[in-house]
């Protein structure tokens, strides 16, 4: 029975958060030579603003986008939302299911990238947009100083969780504490043999 236990707890246990995650872009346009676009994020499911370190490159621009994905601009919960959090969870909800709502008349979801008219500002957006007159909405947008020539790019995205080779020591302790059961177990075997 202990060594059910241990069996249950330990799978769950190994996933470790925060998770380090890499964008994977796909580029479906652009206006000109634009470098390839790169991410990457921390996010840790347990905190209100679970999101650190998410920084994405786009035609030579490195964008922090850590505080605007915490903080997404939002419409009413539907298809592309259910979480109704308005929070990191919502950005998370988007991000984990770039299709979620893909397949819905009228829907758009895609990365974005483009500089204003006039002005030298990139901005990068991952969003998905309800159908007209439908309050539907997620928007993690932000813009940062930088970028000298006129551009856009847009596309789909995918991400992925990086497995890291060394355990967190809460690991090293269960497992720890399962092989002691584990060695209690055999030794009580051994002397009922006896």
């Amino acid at each position: 029975m202990v060594l059910g236990a241990l069996v249950v707890l330990f799978p769950a246990c190994v996933g470790a958060t925060p998770t380090d995650y890499t964008i994977n872009f796909t580029l479906l346009y652009d206006s000109g030579s634009i470098a390839d676009s790169t991410g990457s994020f921390i996010y840790d499911p347990t905190l209100t603003n679970g999101f650190s370190n998410f920084m994405v490159t786009w035609n030579g621009n490195t964008i922090d986008m850590t505080s605007f994905a915490n903080n997404p601009n939002m419409g009413t919960a539907g298809p592309c939302d259910p979480t109704g959090l308005s929070n990191a969870a919502s950005s998370f909800y988007i991000l984990n299911n770039p299709g979620a709502c893909s397949s819905l008349p009228g829907y758009s979801v895609e990365w974005n990238a483009y500089i204003l008219q006039g002005t030298s500002t990139p901005i990068f957006r991952f969003y998905a947009d309800s159908p007209p007159g439908q309050p539907d909405y997620i928007d993690i947008a932000t813009s940062s100083a930088g970028g000298l020539t006129s551009a856009s790019s847009g596309g789909t995205w995918t991400i992925q969780a990086q497995t890291s080779g060394v355990p967190e020591p809460t690991t090293f302790a269960l497992m720890g504490a399962g092989l002691g059961v584990l060695g209690m177990l055999r030794r009580r075997a051994a002397r009922r043999i006896r």
